[in-house]
């Protein structure tokens, strides 16, 4: 998030979101465009043609972690993922704190 007083370049690093796999497309072979959804909201992303063959079979999962950097072009905002990885839900589930 942009804090005023922060220079462009101090703003710049890796950032890394999850959740449901909303929509997938591939345009002709190349850019493949992923749309994650968790309970704040959705983020745009998308990886490119050598990302998306090294990890192919992540990327069919129902859930992701996604990691990457922020493309801000033609007023759109995505995260350009490098590595990406299933989010499984079954592993270490916290117990839920039931109140009566």
């Amino acid at each position: 998030m942009y804090q005023p007083g922060y220079r462009k370049s101090e703003r710049r690093g890796l950032l890394t979101t999850a959740g449901l796999v909303i929509r997938r497309q591939r345009l002709r072979g190349k850019v493949v465009f992923i749309t994650l959804e968790d309970e704040l909201g959705h983020i745009h992303c998308m990886a490119f043609p050598d990302t998306y063959r090294q990890n192919e079979l992540t990327f069919k999962q129902t859930f992701l972690v996604a990691s990457g950097y922020l493309s801000r072009k033609d007023g759109a905002c995505n995260i350009v993922i490098q590595r990406v990885e299933a989010l499984s839900l079954e592993a270490k589930v916290p117990a839920s704190r039931d109140w009566r």
